[in-house]
């Protein structure tokens, strides 16, 4: 079974990357990306295992980075693509939630069965809303977003566990969620980088 490690966008930034996704998948007939799994930033790329105890040892590492954690802001601010094809909202970490990141990464590297990869270190945070399958669609693309502005505040607030049977096409589906402590947290005006 393939696993990702994600955060679930709530609220309004979920809503606005869902609306995005959607109605770039309704004019350019592509895949809806929120429909694959949910508009989500990924924190950790797909590995793979076929052991209960490998899943297990994974959900308690995950509980105890989770407990007693306090939500850590983000702005989701604009767009950006990777190769002309992945087309995203970019997000834009405190230093807060880079080092949050930076400590589960490190927590995942230490289960030596989870492989890591090249693009696994070059991580810009971000909510992908649609996959140009043509690369000249990434220039309609472009241009039909011209018009439109993100600029949302919001938190990474929890951590998940996704899992996908079959081949990479198939939905991504939340196996489990840990949500950090329930702490107030003042938002960012603007990211401190």
């Amino acid at each position: 079974m393939r696993y990702m490690i994600a955060y679930m966008l709530r609220g309004e930034p979920a809503h606005k990357v869902r609306q995005l996704s959607d109605e770039l998948a309704d004019v350019f007939r592509l895949e809806s990306q929120s429909g694959k799994s949910g508009p989500r930033l990924t924190l950790k790329a797909p590995f793979e295992t076929n052991s209960e105890r490998n899943f297990e040892e994974l959900k308690a590492a995950l509980l105890k980075f989770a407990t007693g954690r306090k939500p850590v802001p983000v702005v989701y601010d604009g767009f950006g693509q990777f190769d002309k094809r992945v087309i995203f909202v970019r997000v834009l970490p405190s230093p807060a939630a880079v080092a949050t990141v930076t400590e589960l990464t490190k927590i995942l590297r230490a289960l030596p069965w989870i492989k890591f990869t090249r693009t696994d270190g070059e991580k810009h945070m971000h909510a992908t809303i649609c996959y140009a399958e043509k690369r000249n669609h990434y220039e309609e693309i472009k241009k039909y977003l011209a018009g439109e502005t993100v600029h949302l505040e919001g938190f990474i607030d929890s951590v998940s566990i996704l899992g996908q049977v079959g081949d990479f096409r198939q939905p991504w589906k939340l196996l489990v969620e840990f949500s950090f402590a329930d702490v107030p947290v003042t938002p960012l005006t603007e990211p401190e980088l």
